[in-house]
């Protein structure tokens, strides 16, 4: 080896030099794709815009997401990504008595509307320089909930708090978006900016006015949930870390 560069050396100087530049380069670059971080976790805010039969009941929603993502490869363009998500759709709130016999005393009941939505599924992810946009896919759950709360009339402390209705209902999501580094490191920082579309072929859930007060009912109340395919596409904006 020796010999050879030698004669190299006195025939060729000038790529002799291209060499000696090039080798530390591709010593760099690899150990380069040995460091790249293969772990993301992140969390943003969205918001929720329903489509086809759930626009019809809902308008809109807003709440707050996080993802982990698994790299399977040295430089984690395919990964296993998992995410989870709190949508509020819609709130109803009243101040009445605490009682039938304590009238004087006014709390705060609130009735919010929700859906927990959580998917695990592949994700790929192509490193354009600093600029990384991703796709991904999966499939998971939606949990539709109504719960009714009562506080204190400045809401300072919670009295109680019941379920009033849910429903589970298979969802599968697709998403896209980019990240986009704000800092740099072993555990970089980048801004997340994203879309996911979330097919949910039938979901029995509420919305404001579906509850009525009814004395004479058995529990005081009338329920009636509406029933329909309930797909909606979330718009996320937050911050991620690859470590």
């Amino acid at each position: 080896m020796h010999q050879l560069m030698h004669r190299l050396m006195g025939r060729h100087p000038g790529a002799c030099a291209v060499l000696a530049f090039a080798i530390p380069s591709v010593s760099s670059a690899q150990m380069s794709l040995r460091e790249t971080p293969r772990m993301e976790a992140g969390a943003a805010f969205e918001y929720a815009q329903p489509i086809g039969d759930f626009r019809q009941n809902v308008r809109q929603g807003f709440g707050g997401a996080g993802h982990f993502v698994l790299g399977l490869d040295p430089q984690a363009i395919v990964g296993i990504r998992v995410d989870a998500g709190f949508i509020n759709y819609g709130n109803e709130t009243h101040y009445v008595p605490f009682s039938s016999s304590v009238r004087r005393i006014i709390v705060r009941e609130e009735t919010s509307n929700n859906i927990f939505v959580a998917s695990v599924g592949p994700q790929l992810t192509l490193p354009l320089g600093r600029v990384r946009p991703y796709v991904n896919a999966g499939i998971g759950l939606a949990y539709f909930f109504t719960q009714t709360s009562l506080t204190t009339d400045d809401n300072s402390q919670q009295i109680a708090q019941t379920t009033n209705y849910s429903d589970n209902s298979l969802a599968y999501t697709g998403g896209a978006g980019f990240n986009v580094p704000l800092t740099s490191g072993s555990s970089p920082m980048s801004l997340n900016v994203g879309a996911r579309y979330n097919s949910i072929s039938s979901a029995r859930y509420l919305t404001k006015g579906d509850i009525m007060d009814d004395p004479n009912s058995q529990y005081g109340i009338i329920i009636t949930p509406h029933q329909s395919a309930a797909d909606f596409i979330t718009y996320q904006l937050g911050i991620s870390f690859r470590f």
